[in-house]
């Protein structure tokens, strides 16, 4: 089981704009304390104008909504595909195509305060069904990174906001 775990290096590396890496050499966990300082941002704003900007904001970013509850302040999106390889696999002498498609999602908490809106958004990585989130997948800075992602998810937001 060793080639698929480097194929996954490969694909990962090549292919997936989704601030993955493989477990290994880059790739970083997620941790609640990242997501906690990195993906959690207060608005200045309602929570039903802020769950309303957080819509929009996902919508504009390409997810569609799974879940959406503003009264428990929660959104869950489906799963938008970010990359997919083939990858040829040598068994007994000849060689098979194994297909892997990598798509992430969001499951976003809303906090209202008073005038101000706490909102937590925790990315989720899948490769092909399996939940891969908890693993050391992660690729955190850069230009692609998860940071640069929960950034630009929170200006957006912003943008939607009155």
């Amino acid at each position: 089981m060793r080639a698929p775990t480097l194929a996954l290096a490969a694909i990962l590396s090549a292919s997936v704009p989704a601030a993955c890496k493989p477990g290994g050499t880059q790739g970083a966990t997620l941790t609640p304390g990242e997501i906690a300082e990195s993906g959690t941002h207060t608005f200045s704003a309602s929570g039903k104008a802020t769950f309303e900007a957080m819509l929009n904001a996902l919508a504009a970013e390409g997810y569609e909504v799974a879940v959406s509850d503003e009264a428990k302040g929660i959104i869950v999106t489906k799963r938008k595909l970010v990359g997919q390889r083939a990858h040829a696999q040598a068994a007994g002498g000849s060689a098979q195509a194994v297909g892997f498609a990598y798509s992430r999602s969001y499951e976003i908490q809303l906090a209202a305060q008073g005038d101000t809106t706490q909102v937590t958004a925790k990315p989720r990585v899948f490769e092909n069904e399996i939940d891969i989130s908890d693993k050391p997948v992660w690729m955190l800075d850069g230009a692609a990174g998860e940071r640069a992602l929960w950034k630009q998810l929170f200006d957006r937001t912003a943008q939607f906001l009155p």
